[in-house]
């Protein structure tokens, strides 16, 4: 836990020294957003914040392994053994990075991106991260053939790194979400005894604080594609190494509810797009955080109730994991009401609403 602390520090020491520099790299090399129709800044930004996020990770991720290679005994074959999966999932968020990099300079198409989610996908499944099973209702643990778990893995993955890129739109708003849903993931691989996830969650969580700084509204820097499609892919990895490999029944259902928020936004994006009959890919303001401004939130208002929404979301995932049998069914119970109410008040049953009104 110790070990834990000092990473979480230096990660947010680091993101904070080194925002402002990507600012100022981003500025020359003009990755900035610019204004659009859909925009809700009216200037120029810097978009190429998730270079100062991964900087701070991979940094700290370097000095752990010199602390082990240095302080403790360290064999190589066999802390290879033992972290495959973990280098698998580094890898592949280093190449979700590399695509959301080229992304935030040159604005690449949909389809590039796609590709590209896919191939560090695979990566982290070709290295041993995948579904090996699934609880049943019983409490047993039902094994799945590896061509099932190998795709699970991967739509799992590829659609939180689009989750968390849709959410993506307000200042501070992906980076707040992703970092209360990183600490909630970090309780429960603390409780599962996966220490090198905790580990890695705890770095995440650090990078993230120190870059919300200049991320908040008024944002002086967007993370871009090279942030949010890290994040999504990052924290969709990690929970199929540890929360979805956990011996519970509900343990595939933890995260979703954790990151309910983004995946929400994403499924009611996807949906109103399809009975509208508009490509997946088009953007629009139709989002939660849109529909928030609508309602006349003002923006930090608007992202702070997200804030707390996944705060909820991430108490009543954390405490799926540490209850059983009909303790969960009275949770999820008591939750809906409470979920009902938020929904109702972001706007999100506004269609609902006007169709009653019309009949």
């Amino acid at each position: 836990m110790i070990i834990h602390l000092i990473a979480f520090l230096s990660a947010f020491l680091i993101a904070l020294f080194l925002t402002p520099r990507v600012i100022s790299f981003a500025q020359s090399i003009g990755a900035l957003d610019y204004p659009a129709e859909r925009s809700i800044h009216k200037k120029a930004v810097p978009r190429l914040g998730g270079l100062a996020i991964i900087l701070a990770f991979g940094i700290n991720i370097a000095a752990y392994l010199v602390f082990r290679i240095v302080i403790k005994s360290f064999n190589f074959s066999v802390y290879w053994q033992q972290n495959r999966p973990i280098a698998g999932i580094l890898i592949g968020a280093f190449i979700i990075f590399a695509v959301g990099v080229i992304d935030d300079i040159y604005d690449v198409s949909p389809a590039f991106k796609f590709s590209g989610q896919i191939i560090a996908a695979l990566a982290v499944v070709f290295f041993g991260v995948t579904v090996d099973f699934i609880g049943s209702p019983s409490g047993s643990l039902i094994s799945i053939p590896y061509w099932l778990g190998a795709f699970m893995a991967v739509f799992w993955i590829v659609a939180l790194t689009n989750t968390i890129n849709f959410i993506d739109g307000l200042d501070g708003l992906a980076s707040g979400v992703a970092a209360i849903s990183g600490i909630a993931l970090y309780i429960i691989a603390i409780d599962t005894g996966r220490s090198d996830i905790a580990l890695l969650l705890a770095i995440l969580i650090g990078s993230l604080f120190g870059f919300l700084k200049y991320n908040f509204h008024p944002a002086r820097i967007f993370m871009g594609d090279s942030g949010s499609m890290f994040l999504g892919f990052f924290l969709g990895a990690v929970t199929v190494q540890s929360a979805a490999k956990s011996a519970a029944t509900m343990a595939l259902l933890v995260p979703i509810v954790i990151m309910g928020i983004p995946i929400f936004d994403a499924a009611y994006a996807i949906w109103r797009r399809f009975i509208n009959r508009r490509p997946l890919t088009q953007a629009d303001k139709e989002h939660i955080h849109h529909l928030l401004l609508h309602k006349g939130l003002s923006h930090k208002r608007a992202v702070l109730l997200i804030y707390v929404w996944t705060f909820i979301l991430s108490a009543v995932g954390i405490s799926l994991r540490f209850v059983g049998g009909s303790s969960r069914i009275i949770i999820l119970v008591l939750f809906l009401p409470v979920s009902f109410l938020l929904a109702y008040y972001s706007g999100l049953l506004d269609w609902l609403v006007r169709k009653i009104e019309r009949q």
